[in-house]
């Protein structure tokens, strides 16, 4: 009986790892977002803390309070920002 399953948990286990290997995007690490888009590194950092770059991953070091690996996928574009102070609301 389970000498009959384990070729379909391989087939099973084939097939995800081809679906994983298509998905996956090349990353890049913020200083090289940085430099694709000729931004600042501490922009791209602030943009990072503000989750303004979308299908960023972020993994939390395992030492230290709120250190995080950011790796930011390649084909990301920059966030579209209006420079200067937000307008105040009339009325408030």
């Amino acid at each position: 009986m389970i000498s009959e399953a384990l070729p379909i948990i391989g087939d099973v286990f084939n097939v995800c790892l081809m679906v994983s290997k298509r998905e996956k995007r090349k990353m890049v690490a913020p200083k090289d977002f940085a430099e694709l888009h000729d931004v600042a590194y501490t922009t791209v950092l602030f943009w990072l803390k503000n989750e303004l770059i979308e299908g960023v991953e972020k993994e939390r070091l395992p030492f230290g309070k709120n250190k995080f690996v950011y790796q930011i996928p390649a084909d990301a574009p920059k966030p579209e920002l209006k420079p200067g102070p937000k307008k105040k609301e009339e009325g408030s």
